[in-house]
């Protein structure tokens, strides 16, 4: 796992669909400073972890966890809470379904069917009234 501001990797769409992936889950885990580091390598041996990031505030830790069933929410909680000790889980969240993904607007299946443009504020400014003198 590589520990950064944000999450560092973004899993495809078709790997969750080969691997049988019911949903995704979002850990938000307070930990205090001193195990940072120590902690952060543990989740690059759990097999359910898709991502995780160390970020600033009160929910330090979060972890990308792809489930099997909507079940097993809980029970991969409490498998993380055995493997890291030290954190203390203060919120969850399930994605059922992703939409979108990387630019690409998804089917029911996960499968990319069209692009999603990024539209930057900056380039997309209404053009200024012309002046008249």
């Amino acid at each position: 796992m590589t520990v950064s501001s944000s999450p560092a990797f973004s899993a495809p769409p078709t790997a969750m669909i080969m691997s049988s992936t019911a949903a995704i889950g979002v850990y938000f885990a307070s930990l205090p400073g001193q195990y940072v580091e120590e902690t952060s390598r543990v989740p690059a041996g759990v097999r359910e972890v898709r991502s995780g990031a160390i970020t600033a505030g009160p929910h330090n830790l979060v972890v990308d966890v792809w489930l099997r069933d909507l079940r097993d929410v809980h029970a991969f909680e409490a498998h993380l809470s055995r493997k890291l000790p030290r954190p203390t889980v203060a919120d969850r969240s399930v994605v059922l379904r992703t939409v979108k993904h990387m630019g690409r607007l998804l089917d029911h299946d996960g499968r990319g069917i069209a692009v999603v443009p990024l539209r930057h504020p900056q380039f997309h400014r209404a053009a200024a009234p012309a002046v008249t003198p």
